[in-house]
């Protein structure tokens, strides 16, 4: 059965994006650019401190990325790519280095001498973390580009992912005791909360062409733009400008301070929300999937009609729920007269076409949605009438014999010159309770005699 968009196997991140998925990326996209065009006259405005806003976005930003990397890395643990493995890593690292940046924020945790510490060391993991995410998303770019080149990719082993996971961490680990143990060794870039030239000039300049370059690489190597790399060129255009926004802010607490951060939670949440919107569509996708791979398990391929195994299962449920309302239920066994003969007169193939046309007669004459038909094996078809007491069901019963002589199908052997049928009938009553197989049985026996008492007839 095929998954959407014709690839099978595929995750749903792997889908290419749709027309409407592009649109609303491309909007989104424009809306943040405008936005960080039109404050960047008042990025250095003073706002209110709300000093609960930090362990909040911060906490968020943790989650929702270490659940990113963990869905990354599933993912590679399937389909075995560097490329996959690195967004993995790159999240990983966001994910794991801002929970020292939280711990050592001033104000949160730290007071006293110890705050004007922990303000330079919260500084150097902003720096480190806004250079170690587009550094990883810039090599996950350059492997997807010699993914795509390559006639064989190459296709790591599972083995290699808890090696990167350690690697991921040991960096965050040797760069978080940079900024916290060495912070006296690096270069003062915040006093008093405001950030200090002439070093941060430089090293923003850093920073930006840095994030600048990993966005234009994921644009060029997403030639197919799946779901994935789509959101994940937005995610690196909000990461980009909240580097770009933090460092014109030139302190905290300020208009531009706020919107970097609102653009570090959109970088984080962006991929993990194309991620929970694929897994949606393809739930929905599979739901189909299963529902017609059910229809196809209980349809006989040749007629349409219910299997034997639809059939009995039909019965058991229909009994079931006879006796539990104490209502009539009648069973049918129809049986096309001749029919081996027919074959060996006209052929396999028009004995196919000729049941195919019996079953479309057996669906035209039954008209409640209750009613049930199957075809039981070879030429003997069975019908289910639910709530159908005697006399309705031998009604019934005679219609089906006067739908399938209607059809006019041309038989040498009938006796009347055209294809006719035997039918079987018996009905339970509502103070009975009657397993299947008697209910079968006595339909059985009634078809047997009306085979034998001259065929083109109802018995019961």
């Amino acid at each position: 059965m095929p998954m959407p968009n014709g690839k099978s196997g595929m995750t749903g991140s792997e889908f290419p994006a749709s027309l409407r998925q592009r649109n609303i990326a491309l909007g989104l996209a424009a809306l943040i650019t405008v936005v960080a065009l039109a404050t960047l006259p008042f990025v250095r405005v003073p706002a209110p401190v709300i000093t609960a806003f930090i362990p909040a976005s911060a906490t968020a930003i943790i989650i929702l990325d270490l659940l990113t990397a963990l869905l990354f890395m599933l993912q590679f643990s399937r389909n075995g790519r560097p490329s996959t493995l690195l967004l993995g890593c790159a999240y990983l690292f966001t994910g794991s280095i801002v929970v020292p940046y939280l711990l050592v924020f001033p104000g949160l945790f730290l007071v006293g001498s110890s705050a004007e510490t922990g303000s330079q060391s919260a500084a150097w993991l902003w720096l480190f973390w806004h250079a170690g995410f587009p550094g990883l998303i810039l090599a996950h770019a350059l492997a997807l580009k010699q993914e795509q080149t390559t006639a064989i990719p190459a296709r790591w082993p599972a083995s290699r992912l808890l090696p990167a996971v350690v690697a991921t961490l040991l960096l965050s680990a040797i760069l978080t005791a940079i900024a916290t143990l060495g912070h006296d060794l690096l270069p003062t870039v915040i006093r008093h909360d405001n950030y200090q030239p002439p070093s941060v000039v430089g090293i923003g300049l850093v920073l930006c062409l840095l994030n600048l370059a990993a966005l234009i690489a994921l644009w060029r190597t997403a030639r197919d733009r799946t779901v994935t790399q789509l959101w994940l060129v937005v995610a690196m255009l909000a990461f980009l400008l909240d580097t770009a926004i933090s460092l014109a802010a030139g302190a905290r607490f300020n208009a531009g301070w706020y919107l970097a951060r609102m653009n570090s939670l959109l970088c984080a949440s962006a991929v993990l929300g194309a991620f929970m919107f694929e897994f949606h569509r393809l739930q929905s996708h599979l739901s189909v999937v299963n529902r017609r791979l059910a229809e196809l398990a209980d349809t006989d391929v040749l007629t349409g009609l219910g299997n034997r195994r639809a059939f009995d299962r039909q019965l058991d449920l229909e009994l079931a729920r006879a006796s539990r309302n104490k209502e009539p239920l009648a069973l049918l066994l129809l049986d096309i007269d001749h029919f081996k003969t027919y074959n060996d007169c006209y052929g396999h193939q028009a004995g196919d076409l000729c049941l195919q046309r019996v079953a479309a007669a057996i669906r035209g004459t039954l008209k409640r949605p209750a009613d049930f038909a199957a075809r039981y094996g070879g030429e003997e078809l069975a019908i289910i009438l639910p709530q159908t007491g005697y006399d309705s069901a031998l009604l019934m019963a005679q219609k089906l014999c006067d739908a399938v002589r209607g059809l006019d199908i041309k038989h040498r052997d009938a006796a009347t010159g055209c294809l006719t049928c035997s039918m079987g009938l018996a009905v339970t009553t509502p103070e009975t309770r009657e397993l299947p197989a008697a209910l079968f049985a006595r339909t059985d026996a009634a078809l047997y005699r009306a085979k034998h008492g001259g065929r083109d007839q109802v018995r019961s």
